[in-house]
């Protein structure tokens, strides 16, 4: 895999020697936390005068307290070792009062709890429902970048599920419970993206369940998050992947990235001939989806912008035909285009309103574009033209 450079070195700490390992320090405060943690504040070096008060010269850092089993030196020496702002970080260890035989707490830094608590709708989805959202998709970014980091340090995660996968206010993730294997190195990392996809497919489970109540009107769509899980599926297992190319998929694309999409890839294929045969035998235009009233009446104020410019232009041009999928791409086209303006006018993103009303939108595009090109090389490489002509647009 890319070492990317001597980065991941700048971030490794010096092993330690055994004798400078074990941290001695003593408590001074304690609070219990939830999830049978503690949060406590430390003063090092160690003094033996447990009973006396230890008055601070200075501010310490909050830290939880952890049990650790002795035999998990894989866990330790992550922790220990391995400097990454998504891997949690050990700041002490030692044995307190507190442990017996061979138990010894680690002492690492302070975090809200396991990320299973929060993996609900309003930090899973859009407002419209549309998964991922934006801070979503930051936690299976820092997720994955957590995970890249401990491979390009020849190591693993082991244990990776939503329980083991922590995180601080509001939404930073820590990795934690790493697990050692009996298995060799290149099989114990393919099963870290084997716990990435499980923990993809907890989110559409839920989505998934969700969208059989027939009480609720509007459904998710987490078309993407499976688009994520069948690249992670399809890797060739003969090699570790470059995840900096994994985070270039769709599921984590911005709203910027969308609309350089539209304004770039799409624009310079909305004549072709191949292109709009097919998008007009996609689903882009059938999950016109029934958006909440607020946001219906953003789309049709959008609309109306979009078909007011047409006519001022000087060849007026009819309004948008949305009877074809193709003409829900030049809408779109149009929308990111004037986005600005347009969100001065409706007092709404542009990117929310298409992906409420549309939501396969980009998901399609996205595979129509490729597929287009790849069409175009083939058709070059067999000495034929590099492009299929011009058809009708569907105006």
């Amino acid at each position: 895999m890319d070492p990317h450079g001597d980065q991941s070195k700048q971030n490794k700490r010096k092993e330690p020697t055994a004798e400078k390992f074990t941290i001695a320090f003593q408590v001074f405060r304690h609070q219990d936390q939830p999830y049978a943690n503690h949060s406590l504040k430390l003063a090092k070096p160690y003094r033996p005068d447990w009973d006396k008060d230890v008055v601070p010269k200075r501010d310490y850092p909050d830290v939880f307290r952890e049990k650790a089993n002795p035999a998990n030196r894989h866990g330790v020496y992550i922790m220990h070792n391995l400097n990454h702002k998504n891997i949690l970080c050990m700041k002490a260890a030692g044995q307190t009062r507190l442990e017996r035989g061979d138990e010894f707490s680690l002492f690492v830094e302070e975090y809200a709890g396991p990320l299973n608590v929060i993996t609900f709708w309003p930090a899973v989805a859009e407002a419209f429902k549309h998964i991922p959202s934006s801070t979503f998709q930051n936690i299976i970014r820092e997720i994955i970048e957590g995970v890249d980091f401990l491979w390009r340090n020849g190591t693993y995660h082991g244990n990776l599920s939503w329980l083991t996968t922590l995180y601080q206010r509001p939404y930073t993730v820590k990795l934690h419970g790493f697990r050692s294997k009996d298995l060799p190195l290149d099989k114990s990392q393919w099963g870290d993206v084997d716990g990435i996809i499980v923990m993809l497919e907890d989110v559409c489970n839920m989505a998934f369940q969700y969208n059989q109540d027939p009480k609720e009107e509007h459904n998710f769509f987490y078309g993407e998050v499976n688009a994520l899980i069948d690249l992670l599926r399809t890797l060739d297992r003969n090699s570790l992947p470059v995840m900096r190319d994994v985070l270039e998929h769709l599921f984590f694309w911005t709203g910027g990235k969308r609309a350089r999409f539209v304004m770039t890839d799409v624009s310079e294929l909305l004549h072709d001939g191949e292109f709009i045969k097919e998008v007009n035998k996609s689903d882009i235009g059938s999950l016109d989806s029934a958006l909440p009233g607020f946001l219906d009446q953003k789309y049709e104020a959008l609309l109306e912008h979009c078909n007011e410019y047409r006519a001022t232009l000087p060849q007026p041009i009819p309004n948008f035909n949305r009877s074809k999928p193709i003409g829900v791409v030049q809408l779109a086209y149009a929308a990111y285009t004037h986005r600005n303006q347009i969100m001065k006018t409706v007092q709404a993103s542009v990117d929310h309103i298409m992906r409420a009303k549309f939501p396969k939108l980009f998901l399609e595009l996205n595979r129509i574009v490729k597929s287009v090109r790849n069409s175009r090389a083939q058709r070059i490489l067999q000495g034929g033209v590099g492009t299929s002509g011009v058809m009708d647009t569907g105006e």
